[in-house]
């Protein structure tokens, strides 16, 4: 089995977030020293940005004639650096336990 599929990525939404402290944080030290539209505009650059589905997973899961169960993941992003690898296998069933007829 195998899939694509897309969903937000945390390295570019952990940046967001980051940005919209700091552009908060920019407004409020200018708060009573700037015009009210001014300290508006300041706190517009603070709201959250879309940042749509960057993140690109691919993953393929089975189990092969010798009974490995094996799982390969991968994640990564079409915007930023980030960039996820995992694979595992493990045994399903004992080697002889897959071999037909009786013991």
């Amino acid at each position: 089995m195998s899939a694509d599929n897309y969903r937000k990525c945390p390295k570019c939404n952990a940046t967001e977030l980051e940005r919209q402290d700091k552009a908060k944080k920019a407004a409020e030290k200018k708060y009573g020293a700037v015009t009210p539209e001014e300290y508006m505009k300041l706190l517009d650059k603070a709201k959250p940005q879309s940042l749509g589905e960057t993140l690109r997973e691919n993953y393929e899961l089975g189990i092969v004639e010798d009974g490995r169960f094996f799982l390969h993941y991968r994640a990564s992003c079409d915007r930023c650096d980030f960039d996820f690898n995992f694979s595992h296998q493990v045994q399903a069933n004992p080697p002889h336990a897959l071999t037909r007829g009786t013991p």
